[in-house]
């Protein structure tokens, strides 16, 4: 499945959800976004770290009461190879919103 990439003719490659609760929301899809959050680093470290990139529309709720995570990709200008990353909805700042 692929998503037109904001404004520059390219495309954004997301896979089919793995599970049924994982959800789809249209109008974020291709939306060029930025959000921070925290994470283990390869060596296994914890950390923040800030990402920018395209989001695929794909969401999922996790958590009592459930937060909604929004799947960022085409991480851009990372060093570490990273494709995509998990973006809480509370940390996520999608251009033009």
């Amino acid at each position: 499945m692929s998503f037109p990439a904001s404004g520059n003719g390219s495309t954004v490659d997301a896979a089919t959800p793995p599970s049924p609760q994982f959800q789809f929301d249209e109008s974020l899809a291709g939306r060029r976004a930025e959000c921070d959050g925290g994470g283990l680093t390869s060596a296994g470290v914890a950390g923040r770290d800030e990402f920018a990139g395209i989001l695929t529309g794909f969401f999922v709720e996790h958590g009592d009461p459930p937060s909604r995570w929004y799947l960022l990709a085409a991480i851009e200008g990372k060093s570490d190879s990273r494709e995509s990353a998990w973006c809480e909805r509370g940390f996520l700042f999608v251009d033009g919103e």
